[in-house]
This record gives C-alpha cells, sequence and structure tokens, in this order.
C-alpha cells in the first residue's frame, strides 16, 4: 500500500517479529533462523518474498546486528530487481520511490557496520493474585451513581491468568456485584451470588454470553488501593450460558482507569440491575 519498506503487511510483521524476539532476549541468529522458518511459504512467493528480505536486513542494520548471509540476499535481490514484479503495473513515480528506498536501503547495508544498540528489555509484570481469590471492588464514581449503584461492590473472582505482550501476566475474572451497603462480603455471600454477564454474541434465540474479562494491570501501582481482599474460593460454578475465548490473549481487557465507565453500563443492561 505503498513504496516504502514497511508500507507493507507482510514487512510490519518480519518487523514486529523480530522486534518481539529481540526484547525477549533471544540470540540473533537464533531470531534470524526462526524468521526465516515462520516465513518460509512467503519466501518462494515472487512479491513477499523480497519484502520480508529487505525488512529483515534494514532492521538488522538500524540495530546494528546485520547478518552477512541476509545482507547479501538483500542486495542481490535488489541488484536482480526481482521486487519490482508487484509494481510493473503501477504509476511510475511510485516505481520511482520505490527504487529509491531500496537504493537508500542498499547504501546502508554497503556502508560500515553500525554498532551494535544495546536493548532495553522491560520489566514485566505478574499478578500476584491467586487461582480463586476474591477481592471487592467499591463503587465510588460518577458512573456508579449515574446507574444507582453508589456503595455496592463489584466481586472480583479470578479464574486464570494470561500473557500479553512484551510477556505481562495478568488476571483473567468473572465478577458479581453485592448490593448490601451495610454488612461487609464473605466468601458465604460470594458464593450466593451469579456472575454477570460482560458481553452477548450469537444469535438472539440461542445468544451467549462472555462472563471473562483481564484485568489490564502493567503495574501494582495501578491496582486500586481501595480493593480489599475477601478469601479464596475454589469452587467456580460455570454459567451454561458461558462463551470462552479459545486463546486467553483475546479476552477483552479493562484498564483500571476506565473500568468503571466501561463495566458498569455493560453489566446494566446486560444483567437486568436496577438502581
Amino acid at each position: 500500500w505503498g513504496p516504502g519498506l514497511y508500507q507493507n503487511d507482510v514487512a510490519l510483521d518480519v518487523k514486529d517479529t523480530y522486534e518481539n524476539l529481540l526484547h525477549k532476549g533471544v540470540l540473533d541468529e537464533e531470531i534470524t533462523d526462526r524468521i526465516l522458518e515462520e516465513y518460509a511459504d512467503s519466501l518462494i512467493d515472487a512479491d513477499d518474498g523480497p519484502v520480508i528480505w529487505f525488512a529483515l536486513a534494514d532492521i538488522q542494520q538500524r540495530r546494528g546486528r546485520l547478518d552477512e548471509t541476509v545482507k547479501e540476499k538483500a542486495i542481490s535481490l535488489i541488484d536482480a530487481g526481482l521486487d519490482f514484479s508487484a509494481w510493473k503495473n503501477t504509476p511510475e513515480s511510485l516505481q520511482r520511490k520505490r527504487t529509491e528506498a531500496l537504493n537508500k536501503l542498499k547504501t546502508r547495508l554497503q556502508s560500515p557496520q553500525k554498532p551494535e544498540k544495546k536493548i532495553h528489555h522491560p520489566r514485566l509484570y505478574t499478578c500476584q493474585w491467586r487461582i480463586g481469590d476474591v477481592y471487592a471492588y467499591p463503587l465510588t464514581s460518577a458512573t456508579a451513581q449515574e446507574a444507582g449503584l453508589y456503595g455496592d461492590m463489584l466481586l472480583f473472582h479470578k479464574c486464570d491468568n494470561t500473557t500479553e505482550w512484551p510477556g505481562n501476566i495478568l488476571p483473567v475474572v468473572r465478577i458479581k456485584l453485592y448490593r448490601n451497603h451495610d454488612v461487609p462480603p464473605t466468601l458465604s455471600d460470594f458464593m450466593k451470588l451469579p456472575y454477570l454477564r460482560i458481553s452477548q454474541r450469537g444469535s438472539a434465540g440461542q445468544p451467549e454470553y462472555i462472563y471473562q474479562i483481564m484485568l489490564e494491570n502493567t503495574s501494582s501501582r495501578v491496582i486500586p488501593k481501595c480493593l480489599r481482599y475477601i478469601g479464596n474460593a475454589q469452587e467456580f460454578v460455570v454459567p451454561s450460558d458461558e462463551w470462552v475465548f479459545p486463546q486467553k490473549n483475546l479476552l477483552w481487557g479493562a484498564l483500571w482507569k476506565w473500568f468503571d465507565d466501561c463495566i458498569i453500563p455493560r453489566i446494566c443492561s446486560l444483567n437486568k440491575i436496577e438502581s
């Protein structure tokens, strides 16, 4: 969708794959081998093959980690003009811009290798909640007040973990609503309450509901101080109409910063909660 090196979905995928593996501490040679193996079918494609080599050579050169084999392959493809099978029917202006982009790449590849750039590995977060832990979250926001839930509590029941890039371990929870303002919730109270629906899918005749959400904590500092630990409930009575994502990392997530604004309207509409 453009003449630049990364104005292409395949090139962007290669770049993201390389960066992700690099930040995870994978060695340079192994990263190259993994990418060439992962994109083996695309490498033999007349359109995608050159794009992969160009992207890999470019990102390695910019990181000061240029593999000699990758360098020679990219330069040979530029010299042979094999990239232009995908550009032969485009306007001449785009072809010129593509040629300029590849010539600039070739010049950089042939220049002295840059010093290897140090990789700053991100500090990863791991949720310390155990499976079965129950936490009470008091509703005190303006959104809760508008919904008639001010002073009530949401009870989070951790049912699983999921991993989110670049490797944070986040909690997956189901939620219940506790409405007795005068008496603090107990595990016994928790067990009597139904789980709340978070989203709906399927037909009107046979709807299925999503009950699980991911709490997107990237630091313990963002977890609300008002959360109160209730106890650990290992009994999971899974709702009969629950639909579960085949991959946990595809779960709908909620940031604490906008939690009330995102969740309260959903649970009120899907669970017929009255003020």
